[in-house]
């Protein structure tokens, strides 16, 4: 039975293997790229990005020795990649083709530790993780399948924790800061633990529509962290290179874990209850737990479940002890709790005296809304994509940064500055030339001050005019400065910012007529955030205690004191001064909650003593034994030359002995290789297939070039097929046709072009699309051989010969897309449209193929209840002749053959609504999410005419109705990450009055 799954699980990886290679997109082909080119590595970076390239190099030789030390590995060459022209703040790995990719710009709401050092750090390690699984086994799969055998043996095997908490855990050994120590890292799965307890391995993993899960980073950090610490560094390399070795075994990871853990399991269980006796001894109030009864509860065939459990169970009892410790500060939420997560964060308040809050989670995509005295909530306004870090509200007007997509390139996306008036509706973009970040008014609106992110990695604090948008005021940051998060203060004639710098942080007073500085208060390594200014203090978010908490900075005596007390984390602070009271978001496992005290009852206990350390961090750092100290002295020793983008347009990284089209996501039985470049601008396909009807095969070639504005494909597919029949030929002798059994061979090539022009128009919670296509495509039929089957036939008196033909098409395309963001729980987005018109035309009159016009609208709408929704399609379609060389572009009624007629369209209704969320784990074969039910009504129309055996004109006209109900689960098999929709459909149709049925699958990827 194992067996039998394991090849299901084989089966269903390969079939989405083109999912594998992965393009994030292009930069504006504009670009000047240049390279740094070492025997470990190759950086690419735009021309404005040198000095910063010089530095990574340093920085990856320094990580060369140190990031894979604990797993005695020092991984073979490979390319990075930087984008630079985004804003965005992010990284990642690819193994096919194997490359890193680093989005320069840094996050507004980073820790002390340099953005660079960050990145490259824990990207590195992802190339380690991945590097160190080409042994045994899977090397012999490299040689059979290139790079993409990594890639699958990663998807198959390597859990999402694993990879990502394994690199958190590097990227705070090797650093004093990291995710590692910064509390908000942590809260989600402190609260969880403490307050609802630990879900099931597969809930933790997976996901749940019904409540919270922790993400992959935080999970795990700390089952690898607590099994680095327990079990050693050997731990996780002896499992590396086990399933790597032995990639052909299912449980190869899982019996990794076991074996690690076999030998001093017991040891780490009787620590356990040597802890709990000092505690004892100690007189301190803590449960008494089981720990011979908890390990033998936690015991699994799975080496994963017994690691996740003995984790989960370690977690509870340690942060039950501190929680213990704790003395919470008196306060409460100031609206009604709810009973599905969510988070009210970023509280102001309004001109009228109402609560402001942005609000989001797992039932609510982020909106603002107003809550009134009596506890009213409305909905202000909903914002952009990708906001996070908080807004501005000032007479009436709402002011925050969003991201908004460039029209073409995707690496070319800007954070825009964009305010929305409370009283008059109107939404105002301020477009400026850098990305902006952080954006604040002035007192009186007329400025605004923000951060100012430049593509050669520099910044500046901005001061614009908030009607003509030009810029008053400069502030340029120091060298490896960044500035974030800024205040107005002292009436608008000073500013307190943010600074972060050689891996510190502190916060600065600048004067605007002087632009001279004043050193307020330096955190060194402790996270600090959010400043908000009153007439006597600088109010912050502080990591100092180890758990995030207000501060407050006296302007006049320069103290700093903590005001809350949170069990798990305060954050946003806002000080409203006119009612003296202090509000700010108070995390719980339910999500963030606004609270309010007033500021004379705040805890004003004074910042003493040292900086919490996070005993995890500190071992997991005290076990590698290093630190970052990348070596800058010298940055000219790396040679820079120019990048050749056309030396470097193939990169053939994968091939198959089976036939695998990544663009169009199809396997066949043959031959392949595929490449794709490093600037994702050139993507190749050339193979072999055993294509149905060929008897030698098809040659296959595939491109598209997406360098430019335009997307050029072009596809070439030659073979010979063949074709065995009975047909009629005149018997030149008899002078009568004779049914004859024929074979014929003829040579035949498929030649499609096409351009594309993708414009991608979405701005704020809009996501919009539009695309015109043209494509130009060639069929050739060519040397013609016929033979004659039987041996009683004389192919002499037949003529056999066929005539080559050519037959050309053109079509034409337009698609348009729209929809609004959705909750994590929304079956589909509430407001949607989805648009296509095509047009293809024979250029062939011999082909009879005719021409087809059709159109297709298919529309979202919301449901009658939360989460539900009502779909729409509607599609028209017009040939010529009824000729079907030329297949249906649209769709026909659900248990129904396709529409045939010169003249058809369709109209269907969908309803669609969640039944359940179970989280139900059925062992390790499936984990059940979510239980969905549709219910559906289509109906079809076909018209036209056909000439009959008596060569006279029968015209028909056809009414085909169908409806039925849909019953669906989202689920996952195997432990696998990919979520599959799984269930049946069951309906009726006036076709033949009869009932029918179908299975119902499709899947997506969570890359």
């Amino acid at each position: 039975m194992k067996t039998i799954l394991y090849f299901l699980a084989l089966m269903l990886i390969s079939t989405a293997s083109f999912s594998q290679y992965y393009s994030t997109g292009q930069e504006p082909s504009s670009l000047e790229w240049k390279q740094i080119n070492t025997k470990d590595f190759r950086i690419v970076f735009p021309i404005q990005y040198e000095s910063k390239a010089r530095y990574l190099a340093s920085l990856f030789q320094d990580l060369k020795t140190k990031a894979g030390k604990d797993l005695k590995h020092i991984p073979k060459k490979f390319s990075i990649v930087l984008h630079t022209q985004s804003a965005t703040s992010n990284g990642l790995v690819v193994w096919a083709p194997k490359r890193m990719e680093l989005y320069a710009t840094a996050p507004q709401d980073g820790d002390s530790q340099d953005w660079l050092n960050h990145l490259a750090t824990h990207e590195y390690r992802h190339i380690i993780q991945m590097d160190i699984l080409e042994r045994g086994f899977t090397r012999i799969l490299n040689t059979l399948l290139g790079q993409q055998a990594t890639a699958l043996v990663v998807g198959l095997y390597l859990p999402g924790w694993f990879m990502e908490g394994d690199a958190v855990c590097m990227e705070t050994a090797l650093s004093e800061s990291g995710r590692g120590r910064q509390p908000e890292f942590e809260q989600e799965l402190r609260a969880q633990l403490l307050e609802k307890g630990a879900y099931s391995y597969d809930k933790a993993v997976l996901g749940s529509y019904k409540d919270f899960i922790p993400n992959r980073y935080t999970l795990g950090y700390y089952l690898v962290g607590k099994s680095r610490e327990h079990y050693g560094d050997d731990f996780w390399k002896k499992t590396l290179r086990k399933v790597g070795e032995e990639s052909m075994k299912v449980n190869c990871f899982s019996t990794g874990l076991k074996l690690g853990m076999m030998h001093k399991r017991n040891s780490v269980f009787d620590a356990f209850k040597e802890r709990q006796a000092a505690y004892a001894n100690a007189e301190f109030d803590v449960e008494n737990i089981d720990w011979d009864q908890v390990q033998e509860l936690n015991t699994h065939k799975d080496g994963k479940l017994t690691l996740y459990a003995d984790v989960m169970s370690e977690l509870k009892w340690e942060w039950q002890v501190q929680d213990r410790k704790l003395i919470a500060a008196p306060s409460k939420s100031i609206i009604q709790p709810k009973a599905i997560y969510t988070h009210y964060r970023f509280p102001h308040l309004s001109d009228e005296g109402d609560l402001l809050l942005s609000k989001t989670g797992l039932a609510d995509a982020l909106s603002f809304v107003s809550i009134d005295a009596q506890g009213k909530e409305k909905t202000v306004f909903i914002p952009g994509f990708d906001y996070r870090i908080g807004y501005d509200y000032k007479n009436g007007k709402l002011l925050w940064s969003e991201y908004k997509a460039d029209l073409r390139w995707q690496h070319a996306d800007k954070a825009l500055m964009v305010s929305y008036d409370t009283k008059t509706g109107k939404r105002k973009t301020y477009k400026q030339k850098h990305n902006c970040f952080a954006p604040v008014f002035s007192k009186d609106g007329k400025r605004i001050l923000t951060v100012e992110m430049h593509t050669d990695g520099t910044g500046a604090l901005v001061i614009i005019d908030e009607n003509t948008n030009e810029i008053i005021q400069r502030i340029k940051a120091g060298v490896n400065e960044l500035f974030m998060t800024p205040q107005w203060a002292k009436n608008d004639e000073s500013i307190v910012v943010m600074i972060q710098s050689n891996d510190e942080k502190c916060l600065v007073e600048i004067d605007l007529k002087s632009e001279k500085r004043r050193l307020l208060y330096r955190s060194g390594k402790t996270n600090i955030s959010q400043p908000q200014i009153s007439d006597q203090y600088v109010f912050f978010t502080s990591s100092h205690t180890g758990i995030d908490n207000i501060f407050a900075y006296e302007w006049e005596s320069g103290q700093v004191s903590q005001l809350t007390s949170s069990r798990f984390g305060a954050r946003d602070p806002y000080f409203d001064a006119s009612h003296n009271t202090l509000y700010y978001s108070d995390y719980s496992a339910d999500g963030y909650e606004p609270h309010a005290v007033d500021i004379d009852n705040c805890l004003w206990k004074k910042q003493e003593g040292e900086l919490y350390q996070f005993p995890l961090a500190e071992q997991l750092s005290d076990q590698l034994g290093e630190k970052l100290h990348p070596d800058t002295s010298n940055l000219a020793q790396w040679h820079v030359k120019p990048y050749n983008r056309l030396a470097h347009s193939f990169n053939f990284h994968s091939w198959a002995p089976v036939f695998i089209s990544p663009t169009e996501e199809n396997m066949d039985i043959g031959i392949s290789a595929s490449s794709q470049n490093l600037l994702n601008t050139l993507f190749t396909t050339v193979g072999y297939k055993k294509q149905e009807g060929y008897d030698k095969g098809q040659f296959y070639l595939n491109l598209s070039y997406q360098r430019f504005f335009p997307i050029f494909n072009s596809k070439l597919e030659y073979g010979k097929p063949s074709l065995a029949y009975l047909g009629q030929r005149k018997n030149m002798s008899t002078g009568e046709d004779d049914t004859l059994p024929l074979d014929t061979e003829w040579k035949q090539l498929e030649w499609e072009n096409s351009v594309s022009l993708p414009f991608n128009l979405s701005s704020g919670r809009h996501a919009t699309f539009l695309r015109p296509k043209f494509s130009y495509n060639i069929y050739q039929f060519t040397d013609y051989q016929t033979q004659i089957l039987s041996p009683g036939f004389n192919p002499q008196s037949y003529n056999l010969n066929i005539a080559n033909r050519t037959f050309e098409e053109l079509e034409y395309q337009l698609y348009f897309s729209h929809s609004i963001k959705a909750s994590q729980r929304d079956l589909q987005s509430p407001w949607a449209q989805f648009l296509q018109v095509d047009y293809r035309n024979s250029l062939s009159k011999a082909s009879n193929a005719g021409n087809v016009f059709s159109g297709i609208g298919l529309f979202h709408f919301p449901g009658l209840v939360k989460h539900h929704g009502l779909s729409v399609y509607a599609a028209y379609q017009h040939r010529t002749t009824l000729n079907t060389s030329f297949g249906n572009t649209i769709k026909s009624p659900r248990g129904v053959s396709n529409l045939l007629g010169l003249d058809c369209s369709i109209m269907s209704l969908d309803y669609r609504l969640p039944l359940a969320y179970p989280d139900w784990s059925l062992g390790g074969l499936a984990y059940i999410k979510r239980i969905k039910m549709g219910a559906f009504i289509d109906y079809g129309m076909e018209q036209g005419h056909y000439i009959n055996t008596d060569n006279l004109r029968v015209n028909f006209d056809n009414k085909i109705a169908s409806a039925g109900l849909e019953f669906t689960a989202d689920m996952h098999v195997l432990r696998l990450p990919i979520p599959l929709n799984l269930g049946f459909r069951l309906g009726y149709e006036n076709e033949t009055n009869s009932v029918f049925g179908n299975l119902l699958l499709s899947y997506s990827f969570d890359l």
